[in-house]
């Protein structure tokens, strides 16, 4: 009976809830006779490298606590072709395997790490062109004369309310909580405004 360490990844920005994800991965886990050893999850950005929930699910599959890596898709893993090549690396090394579900993907064979290779490198041209898109779109909007990026998430008609609970002592997280938006925006539109 594999031993299978499920992992589960949302974006920072990303509505989903990692649950979906567990849900998916426990099925197949049932479907597949394999023993959940662990489940870990994590609300981070697939691009960055470092990734508590991830590092420490390689760290368990390093000291041989599991037999295979889970996750739904691909790009829950990694975005990056060498993220995603170091990672399948690391567990090779460790007599590991890697599963995602979507693309139906088993690189303790094979076929499944050639299969990974390909899929890792069309994420990454994905990712690029996504990155590309943005870029002319937001450019785009400046020679129209826009500001393009990020909607502003506060109200600035509230300006002079924030400005005087900050004269009062408040911090910024206590007044982003009674206006709304993030106490770093609040900081810097009061800073902007002076």
């Amino acid at each position: 009976m594999k031993r299978a360490l499920l992992y589960a990844r949302v974006s920072t920005w990303d509505k989903q809830q990692p649950e979906v994800q567990l849900a998916q991965l426990r099925a197949v886990a049932k479907q597949r006779g394999w023993k959940v050893v662990g489940e870990i999850t994590e609300r981070v950005s697939g691009v960055k490298d470092k990734r508590p929930g991830l590092d420490q699910a390689l760290q368990l599959l390093a000291d041989a606590k599991a037999d295979l890596l889970a996750a739904t898709a691909l790009d829950r893993v990694g975005r990056s072709l060498r993220h995603l090549l170091n990672v399948n690396a690391q567990l090779e090394g460790w007599g590991s395997a890697l599963v995602l579900l979507r693309e139906n993907v088993d690189t303790s064979t094979p076929m499944g790490r050639f299969a990974f290779q390909i899929m890792g490198a069309a994420s990454e041209l994905e990712r690029e062109l996504i990155r590309e898109r943005v870029r002319a779109g937001l450019q785009h909007a400046r020679r129209q004369g826009r500001i393009g990026g990020r909607r502003r998430e506060l109200d600035y008609g509230k300006l002079p309310r924030a400005r005087q609970l900050r004269r009062r002592g408040r911090t910024w997280d206590a007044i982003a909580g009674e206006l709304g938006g993030t106490g770093g925006a609040w900081s810097r539109a009061l800073s902007r405004a002076a």
